[in-house]
Protein backbone atom coordinates (compact mmCIF):
# COMPACT_ATOMS: atom_id res chain seq x y z
CA UNK A 1 0.00 0.00 0.00
CA UNK A 2 1.10 3.47 -0.51
CA UNK A 3 1.38 4.94 2.95
CA UNK A 4 1.09 8.67 1.06
CA UNK A 5 -2.61 7.87 -0.45
CA UNK A 6 -5.45 7.21 2.30
CA UNK A 7 -8.02 5.23 0.99
CA UNK A 8 -11.74 6.18 1.68
CA UNK A 9 -14.16 3.03 1.77
CA UNK A 10 -17.97 3.26 4.02
CA UNK A 11 -17.92 2.23 7.86
CA UNK A 12 -18.84 -1.16 7.23
CA UNK A 13 -16.38 -1.55 4.97
CA UNK A 14 -13.61 -0.29 7.18
CA UNK A 15 -15.35 -2.23 9.95
CA UNK A 16 -14.88 -5.58 7.73
CA UNK A 17 -11.08 -5.29 7.43
CA UNK A 18 -10.82 -4.92 11.15
CA UNK A 19 -12.41 -7.83 11.44
CA UNK A 20 -9.83 -9.81 9.23
CA UNK A 21 -7.48 -9.81 11.71
CA UNK A 22 -7.15 -12.64 14.38
CA UNK A 23 -7.65 -10.20 17.45
CA UNK A 24 -7.86 -6.58 18.00
CA UNK A 25 -6.81 -5.38 21.31
CA UNK A 26 -8.00 -2.07 22.91
CA UNK A 27 -4.79 0.24 23.28
CA UNK A 28 -6.36 3.43 24.97
CA UNK A 29 -9.14 6.00 25.07
CA UNK A 30 -9.53 9.58 24.69
CA UNK A 31 -11.67 12.83 24.44
CA UNK A 32 -12.28 12.38 20.47
CA UNK A 33 -12.51 8.05 20.80
CA UNK A 34 -10.76 4.92 21.33
CA UNK A 35 -7.82 3.05 19.93
CA UNK A 36 -7.47 -0.62 18.52
CA UNK A 37 -4.98 -2.88 17.65
CA UNK A 38 -5.04 -5.08 15.22
CA UNK A 39 -3.39 -7.22 11.86
CA UNK A 40 -3.90 -7.71 8.38
CA UNK A 41 -1.32 -9.94 6.35
CA UNK A 42 1.11 -9.75 9.17
CA UNK A 43 0.83 -5.77 9.42
CA UNK A 44 0.19 -4.38 12.58
CA UNK A 45 -2.26 -1.34 12.09
CA UNK A 46 -4.46 1.14 14.51
CA UNK A 47 -8.10 1.83 14.09
CA UNK A 48 -8.87 5.35 15.85
CA UNK A 49 -13.23 5.27 15.83
CA UNK A 50 -15.04 8.01 17.83
CA UNK A 51 -17.70 7.99 20.20
CA UNK A 52 -20.20 10.32 18.31
CA UNK A 53 -20.42 10.82 14.42
CA UNK A 54 -20.74 14.62 14.94
CA UNK A 55 -17.18 14.28 15.16
CA UNK A 56 -16.67 13.76 12.01
CA UNK A 57 -15.24 17.58 11.00
CA UNK A 58 -12.24 16.98 13.58
CA UNK A 59 -11.25 13.45 12.47
CA UNK A 60 -11.05 15.21 8.76
CA UNK A 61 -8.71 17.93 10.22
CA UNK A 62 -6.12 15.26 11.90
CA UNK A 63 -6.61 13.07 8.63
CA UNK A 64 -5.19 16.07 6.71
CA UNK A 65 -2.87 17.25 8.92
CA UNK A 66 -1.28 13.77 9.22
CA UNK A 67 -1.33 13.46 5.69
CA UNK A 68 0.72 16.98 5.49
CA UNK A 69 3.11 16.30 8.64
CA UNK A 70 3.99 13.02 6.21
CA UNK A 71 5.25 10.84 9.13
CA UNK A 72 7.52 13.49 10.46
CA UNK A 73 8.30 12.91 14.07
CA UNK A 74 6.66 9.68 14.19
CA UNK A 75 3.44 10.72 13.40
CA UNK A 76 1.22 7.39 11.77
CA UNK A 77 0.38 7.36 8.77
CA UNK A 78 -3.47 7.40 7.81
CA UNK A 79 -4.24 4.36 5.44
CA UNK A 80 -8.02 4.23 5.59
CA UNK A 81 -10.58 6.79 6.48
CA UNK A 82 -14.47 5.78 6.59
CA UNK A 83 -16.54 8.51 4.49
CA UNK A 84 -19.20 8.55 6.69
CA UNK A 85 -18.88 7.94 10.39
CA UNK A 86 -15.37 9.17 12.42
CA UNK A 87 -12.98 6.76 12.16
CA UNK A 88 -9.57 5.88 10.41
CA UNK A 89 -6.70 2.92 10.31
CA UNK A 90 -3.54 4.06 11.03
CA UNK A 91 0.02 3.06 10.78
CA UNK A 92 1.11 1.15 14.19
CA UNK A 93 3.55 3.70 16.15
CA UNK A 94 3.92 1.21 19.59
CA UNK A 95 1.32 1.36 22.29
CA UNK A 96 4.30 2.48 25.71
CA UNK A 97 3.35 5.70 25.79
CA UNK A 98 6.09 7.92 28.29
CA UNK A 99 3.76 7.58 31.25
CA UNK A 100 4.29 3.87 31.38
CA UNK A 101 7.85 4.27 29.98
CA UNK A 102 9.28 5.94 32.66
CA UNK A 103 7.65 3.47 35.24
CA UNK A 104 9.18 0.48 33.59
CA UNK A 105 12.51 1.92 33.17
CA UNK A 106 15.51 1.63 35.17
CA UNK A 107 17.82 2.86 33.49
CA UNK A 108 18.77 6.77 34.26
CA UNK A 109 20.52 7.44 31.04
CA UNK A 110 17.89 5.88 28.62
CA UNK A 111 15.42 8.29 30.54
CA UNK A 112 17.28 11.01 29.27
CA UNK A 113 17.87 9.37 25.80
CA UNK A 114 13.99 9.12 25.30
CA UNK A 115 13.98 12.74 25.84
CA UNK A 116 16.37 13.90 23.12
CA UNK A 117 14.53 11.54 20.82
CA UNK A 118 11.44 13.60 21.32
CA UNK A 119 12.96 16.80 21.37
CA UNK A 120 14.39 15.61 17.61
CA UNK A 121 10.81 14.00 16.78
CA UNK A 122 9.33 17.34 17.33
CA UNK A 123 11.70 19.24 15.75
CA UNK A 124 11.26 17.13 12.81
CA UNK A 125 7.35 18.18 13.10
CA UNK A 126 8.11 21.82 13.63
CA UNK A 127 10.33 21.95 10.42
CA UNK A 128 7.25 21.10 8.63
CA UNK A 129 5.66 24.35 9.70
CA UNK A 130 2.98 22.17 12.48
CA UNK A 131 2.85 23.21 16.47
CA UNK A 132 1.44 20.27 17.93
CA UNK A 133 -0.21 22.07 20.82
CA UNK A 134 -1.27 18.78 22.57
CA UNK A 135 2.24 17.53 23.55
CA UNK A 136 2.20 15.39 26.85
CA UNK A 137 3.04 11.99 28.02
CA UNK A 138 0.05 10.10 26.49
CA UNK A 139 0.37 11.27 23.42
CA UNK A 140 4.51 10.32 22.91
CA UNK A 141 5.13 6.45 22.67
CA UNK A 142 8.08 4.45 22.74
CA UNK A 143 8.46 2.10 19.95
CA UNK A 144 10.90 -0.79 20.74
CA UNK A 145 13.23 -2.26 17.49
CA UNK A 146 12.73 -5.99 18.15
CA UNK A 147 16.42 -6.48 16.54
CA UNK A 148 18.20 -5.11 19.23
CA UNK A 149 17.16 -2.52 22.32
CA UNK A 150 16.99 0.80 19.98
CA UNK A 151 14.09 2.19 20.05
CA UNK A 152 12.00 4.82 18.38
CA UNK A 153 9.79 7.86 20.09
CA UNK A 154 6.81 8.84 18.02
CA UNK A 155 4.64 11.87 18.99
CA UNK A 156 0.84 11.09 17.98
CA UNK A 157 -3.36 12.56 18.24
CA UNK A 158 -2.59 15.58 16.22
CA UNK A 159 -6.12 16.72 16.63
CA UNK A 160 -5.36 19.93 18.16
CA UNK A 161 -2.29 20.57 15.96
CA UNK A 162 -2.19 23.94 13.49
CA UNK A 163 -0.02 25.25 11.10
CA UNK A 164 2.46 27.60 12.77
CA UNK A 165 1.43 31.37 12.53
CA UNK A 166 -2.08 30.72 12.20
CA UNK A 167 -4.69 32.68 14.27
CA UNK A 168 -6.44 30.72 17.37
CA UNK A 169 -9.04 31.53 19.51
CA UNK A 170 -7.87 29.95 22.37
CA UNK A 171 -8.08 26.89 24.37
CA UNK A 172 -10.73 26.99 27.54
CA UNK A 173 -8.56 24.54 29.36
CA UNK A 174 -6.47 24.59 32.66
CA UNK A 175 -4.45 21.36 31.73
CA UNK A 176 -0.76 22.35 33.38
CA UNK A 177 0.66 21.27 29.61
CA UNK A 178 -0.71 24.22 27.78
CA UNK A 179 1.05 27.07 27.13
CA UNK A 180 -0.60 30.50 29.04
CA UNK A 181 -0.93 32.25 25.83
CA UNK A 182 -3.33 29.47 24.20
CA UNK A 183 -5.72 30.50 26.39
CA UNK A 184 -5.95 33.35 24.58
CA UNK A 185 -6.28 34.91 20.88
CA UNK A 186 -2.96 34.65 19.06
CA UNK A 187 -0.86 33.33 16.81
CA UNK A 188 0.43 29.33 16.93
CA UNK A 189 4.03 29.46 17.65
CA UNK A 190 6.69 26.44 18.49
CA UNK A 191 7.45 28.00 21.68
CA UNK A 192 3.78 26.58 22.63
CA UNK A 193 5.28 23.34 22.18
CA UNK A 194 8.31 23.78 24.13
CA UNK A 195 6.20 25.17 27.17
CA UNK A 196 4.69 21.40 27.10
CA UNK A 197 8.03 19.89 26.89
CA UNK A 198 9.32 21.91 30.05
CA UNK A 199 6.18 20.50 31.34
CA UNK A 200 6.64 17.38 30.75
CA UNK A 201 10.80 17.44 31.60
CA UNK A 202 9.37 18.31 34.70
CA UNK A 203 7.50 15.10 35.99
CA UNK A 204 10.40 12.93 34.26
CA UNK A 205 13.30 14.66 36.75
CA UNK A 206 11.36 13.05 39.74
CA UNK A 207 12.17 9.48 38.16
CA UNK A 208 16.28 10.23 38.16
CA UNK A 209 18.37 8.90 41.09
CA UNK A 210 21.56 11.04 39.65
CA UNK A 211 20.45 14.58 42.12
CA UNK A 212 22.81 16.49 39.96
CA UNK A 213 21.05 15.19 36.72
CA UNK A 214 17.45 15.39 38.73
CA UNK A 215 18.29 19.09 39.65
CA UNK A 216 19.61 20.01 36.08
CA UNK A 217 16.42 18.83 34.11
CA UNK A 218 14.50 20.32 36.61
CA UNK A 219 16.24 24.02 35.68
CA UNK A 220 15.92 23.40 32.18
CA UNK A 221 12.12 22.51 32.68
CA UNK A 222 11.62 26.07 34.17
CA UNK A 223 13.37 27.88 31.41
CA UNK A 224 11.23 25.71 29.05
CA UNK A 225 8.10 26.85 31.24
CA UNK A 226 8.98 30.68 31.42
CA UNK A 227 5.40 32.85 31.31
CA UNK A 228 7.52 35.08 28.02
CA UNK A 229 7.46 32.76 25.35
CA UNK A 230 10.54 34.94 24.04
CA UNK A 231 12.37 33.64 26.86
CA UNK A 232 12.22 29.89 26.17
CA UNK A 233 15.43 28.28 25.14
CA UNK A 234 14.77 26.73 21.14
CA UNK A 235 14.99 23.45 20.69
CA UNK A 236 18.36 23.11 19.57
CA UNK A 237 19.33 24.32 22.83
CA UNK A 238 17.11 21.88 24.74
CA UNK A 239 18.45 18.89 23.03
CA UNK A 240 22.03 20.61 23.78
CA UNK A 241 21.78 20.78 27.24
CA UNK A 242 19.87 17.16 28.13
CA UNK A 243 22.82 15.79 26.37
CA UNK A 244 25.04 18.11 28.69
CA UNK A 245 23.15 16.24 31.08
CA UNK A 246 22.91 12.49 29.92
CA UNK A 247 26.88 13.10 30.09
CA UNK A 248 26.60 13.74 33.77
CA UNK A 249 26.19 9.66 34.03
CA UNK A 250 29.24 8.70 31.66
CA UNK A 251 31.63 10.63 33.64
CA UNK A 252 30.52 9.55 37.16
CA UNK A 253 30.33 5.82 35.98
CA UNK A 254 34.04 6.81 34.46
CA UNK A 255 34.83 8.29 37.95
CA UNK A 256 33.94 5.19 39.81
CA UNK A 257 35.71 2.96 37.39
CA UNK A 258 38.63 4.87 38.08
CA UNK A 259 38.33 4.61 42.12
CA UNK A 260 37.68 1.12 42.22
CA UNK A 261 40.67 0.14 39.36
CA UNK A 262 42.61 2.64 42.04
CA UNK A 263 41.62 1.05 44.98
CA UNK A 264 42.35 -2.34 43.35
CA UNK A 265 45.95 -1.16 42.67
CA UNK A 266 46.42 -0.07 46.47
CA UNK A 267 45.38 -3.46 47.63
CA UNK A 268 47.47 -5.42 45.25
CA UNK A 269 50.93 -3.10 46.07
CA UNK A 270 49.63 -3.82 50.20
CA UNK A 271 48.89 -7.23 50.08
CA UNK A 272 50.76 -10.15 51.73
CA UNK A 273 53.08 -11.27 49.64
CA UNK A 274 53.35 -15.40 49.12
CA UNK A 275 56.59 -17.14 50.30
Amino acid sequence: MDGKKVTFVSFEELTDLVMMSPECTFLGSGVSGSVYLFTVLGEKLCVKKSHEKNYMRIFGHEMNLLHEVDGAGGAPLVRYMAYDYPAMVMEYRGHTDFNEFFHTCKSSSKRILALIKLAESLQEVHDKGFVHMDLKADNVLVQHVEEDSNFHVNIIDFGLARKAGEDHRGFNSQSEHYAPETRIKGKVSPTMDVYSFGDLISFVSDYLKNKKQSKKLNVLAREMMDPEAGKRPTLTVVQERLHEIMNITTKCKRLKKRIVEAVAAVQKIFAPRQC
